[in-house]
């Protein structure tokens, strides 16, 4: 993150001090898209839940604005909507900030508690959702392996039912987890019938749990020839 001029310190300090609207004035290049950034920045570590509106002068300047809120806040946390967009794409612009996949709910105040209400109320539709139809078709195929396996060799049906522990959290944290899962869940279908079959799918494990990237399961399946 850049060192702040002088300039743009002291706006930064007056916009975190008193109260608004305020005018940053300044010419074109001279800091102020930074002092945005800072301002966006102080406010979600303030409370992880809110939201800032960025209204952008001109539509040829959205790719620079969105590049540079991207790169600060990640592509999850930044949406962008202008009159160049479809549609579907406005509509789908309009509701990632209200489907959020990592926010995080002030539970003590009325409102968050009122959301995590409303959460809680949906569990019963949840079962009828098409991603409950996948993760149970996930299961299902990930336990028809163990069964198999278990005709011919226990150990690696043993090992199959280890590797269930990748798959946890929620958003992108269960999805790199389910991802290096079926990492293994592939490698298997190679493994099958080899004496030991159980001891390089621990080491494969063993791999998958050592970083969410799956950079070292991807080393240890080179080396196994299973790349």
């Amino acid at each position: 993150m850049q060192e702040l001029t002088p300039d743009q310190a002291s706006a930064l300090a007056e916009l975190g001090t008193q109260p608004g609207p305020f005018l940053l004035f300044g010419a074109t290049g001279s800091g102020k898209t930074e002092v945005y950034l800072r301002c966006v920045q102080e406010m979600l570590m303030r409370d992880p839940s809110a939201q800032a509106l960025v209204m952008v002068p001109e539509i040829n300047l959205t790719p620079m604005l969105l590049e540079r809120f991207t790169a600060r806040f990640g592509a999850d946390h930044v949406a962008a909507m202008h009159s160049g967009m479809t549609p579907a794409q406005r509509l789908k612009a309009w509701l990632a900030p209200r489907l959020d996949r990592s926010r995080r709910i002030q539970s003590q105040s009325l409102r968050g508690h009122v959301q995590l209400r409303l959460v809680a109320g949906m569990r019963r539709w949840r079962r009828s959702t098409r991603r409950h139809a996948h993760e149970m078709a996930h299961m299902q195929a990930w336990l028809y392996k163990v069964e198999q396996a278990l005709k011919s060799d226990a150990r690696l049906a043993v090992e199959l039912l280890r590797c269930r522990r990748l798959i946890k959290g929620y958003s992108d944290t269960h999805a790199r987890g389910t991802s290096r899962f079926d990492r293994l869940m592939a490698a298997v279908e190679s493994l099958h019938g080899q004496s030991d079959a159980a001891a390089k799918l621990e080491q494969l494990r063993t791999a998958a749990l050592k970083d969410a990237e799956g950079r070292a399961l991807s080393e240890r399946m080179a080396q196994l020839g299973l790349a």
